[in-house]
């Protein structure tokens, strides 16, 4: 039985991460660079700037690692939120429980919004750094492809409208919820009427978005998987090497 090969994301980092392995060692090597982590890390006060003379093969990969962060970060976020929707906060905390599902289904939203824009940020990063290169005419088939694949985020984003960092999400479902939390709120919760109504659209709520959510993120990842993978053969060789065009390979 043959292993699997490394596909997409994981591919991509872990060959990024070999690639980039030597410079981080050597700024830890260097004991000027160790106090400057330090007292980033720790609050201290010092040098907070490392002068270190690096190559510009060597910016070339710190770019493609800080892109390749952020978006891995905006990711994490988006798989951390069915955790948050399906754990409600405890009754004494006095957290609206509508409130708290309605943030975190608008968050979601946001970070949708900030995963797309940081995609379309990567693209034109690695474009900027291979325009000069002998594979242009290959390469920008390559990049129309990631663009259609980025194109494929807009329905979701859209959700939100044009205005998606500054409008709160809402929509019916919620304005019922609310409607029935405040009925709840102010009328005898042993009612058995009301009581039923509010816990049981508030269950519907809570498994309707940490299912539709959790389906999209799975979505997302195997959309993602092919956009790394086609960002692998533009930038690593097939060893795995990092193709610099300032040296012609």
């Amino acid at each position: 039985m043959t292993e699997e090969q490394p596909f997409g994301s994981k591919k991509f980092f872990s060959t990024l991460t070999e690639e980039i392995k030597p410079i981080i060692e050597e700024t830890i090597r260097d004991r000027r660079s160790f106090d400057v982590l330090r007292n980033i890390l720790f609050d201290k006060s010092g040098p907070r700037s490392m002068k270190i003379i690096t190559t510009n093969r060597d910016e070339k990969l710190r770019k493609i690692l800080f892109g390749f962060t952020e978006i891995d970060v905006s990711i994490k976020v988006l798989n951390d939120i069915p955790f948050y929707i399906k754990h409600f906060p405890p009754k004494n905390s006095n957290v609206s429980k509508t409130r708290f599902l309605n943030y975190h289904v608008g968050n979601y939203f946001n970070e949708m919004y900030i995963l797309r824009e940081r995609l379309v940020a990567y693209q034109k990063v690695i474009t900027r750094i291979y325009k000069n290169d002998q594979r242009l005419v290959e390469m920008g088939n390559q990049i129309r492809h990631l663009e259609f694949l980025i194109s494929g985020f807009d329905n979701i984003v859209d959700v939100r409208g044009k205005h998606v960092h500054q409008n709160r999400y809402d929509d019916n479902d919620f304005t019922r919820l609310t409607f029935f939390e405040n009925m709840y709120d102010h009328v005898d919760p042993r009612t058995p009427m009301v009581d039923r109504l509010y816990k049981s659209i508030l269950r519907e709520q809570q498994k309707k978005w940490g299912k539709t959510i959790s389906n999209n993120n799975e979505a997302i990842e195997e959309t993602l998987d092919i956009y790394f993978e086609i960002l692998y053969h533009i930038i690593f060789d097939k060893n795995g090497k990092f193709i610099d065009p300032d040296n012609g390979e």
